[in-house]
């Protein structure tokens, strides 16, 4: 089959070098000049790997990734250190961390260049019944079109599929530790009212770490890291370590969306 995948992200490679295995004739259209990825850690369960274990493309994950909670304690604490649950071992046992910037490259090196093609504005169409696309202006057929152009797509907005999107209530900062630091021997999840810290080591002795707070939408810091600091420096070891050990210009935040209502189907 002639598939065309809209979106070079995770979603849309991941799609991509599945079908290319299978023996499909893909193109990715992207419509950054240059396809990339921001961000700091993803986990995956055993179920992500039995996902991409049946496209073939398990073991390349694996090889970027960490059993990221092995011989670690994990589970929910309080801002005190006071553990509220502490997650059995089997739990988290097949839990795989990987960070999201080098799993994007990994997917684009197995997709390869040839199948990308980047500036490239793409957005559907149909011809005589058939899939479509238009591109740059030039309209061309398909047997088969993926949307995957994330949260707020353009193609299912074109389609009449969107429902849009809402403001979940929080904001969600996310850092990566340069250097390896000492986590005492555990890792998982602190929740006090309103706000989340979460902990998860990355391979290279790095450490992921994420703080979500409710706040109203657009709510702006003139310095992030120093807001994070404020919010969860006091919270207990190794949160204060992980935020220092994290350079000011390396903390993210963005405000969390979610899709305003289900889709219709998939």
């Amino acid at each position: 089959m002639r598939i065309a995948i809209i979106g070079a992200g995770i979603g849309g490679l991941v799609t991509a070098a599945g079908l290319l295995r299978d023996g499909h004739d893909v193109t990715v259209y992207e419509r950054l000049p240059t396809p990339g990825a921001i961000g700091a850690g993803l986990t995956l369960f055993g179920n992500g790997f039995a996902a991409l274990d049946a496209i073939g493309l398990g073991d390349a994950v694996r090889d970027i990734s960490i059993q990221a909670m092995s011989g670690l304690r994990s589970g929910q604490r309080q801002p005190s250190g006071r553990w509220l649950v502490a997650v059995p071992a089997s739990a988290v046992a097949s839990l795989r961390s990987v960070h999201r910037v080098e799993l994007h490259r990994t997917l684009l090196d197995l997709v390869g260049a040839e199948h990308l093609r980047p500036g490239t504005a793409a957005g559907p169409a149909t011809a005589d019944g058939r899939p479509a696309l238009v591109l740059d202006g030039r309209e061309e057929t398909f047997d088969l079109v993926v949307a995957a152009d994330g949260l707020r797509s353009g193609t299912r907005v074109r389609l009449g599929l969107d429902p849009g999107v809402r403001y979940a209530g929080y904001t969600a900062w996310r850092g990566v530790t340069p250097a390896d630091l000492d986590l005492g021997g555990v890792a998982g999840e602190t929740w006090g009212r309103g706000q989340r810290f979460g902990i998860v080591p990355l391979p290279g002795g790095r450490v992921y770490w994420y703080a979500t707070m409710t706040l109203p939408e657009n709510t702006s810091f003139d310095d992030e890291r120093a807001a994070v600091r404020e919010h969860f420096g006091e919270w207990h070891p190794p949160i204060p370590s992980c935020l220092e050990a994290t350079p000011a210009a390396d903390v993210l935040r963005h405000d969390i969306y979610r899709l305003a209502a289900p889709l219709r189907s998939f």
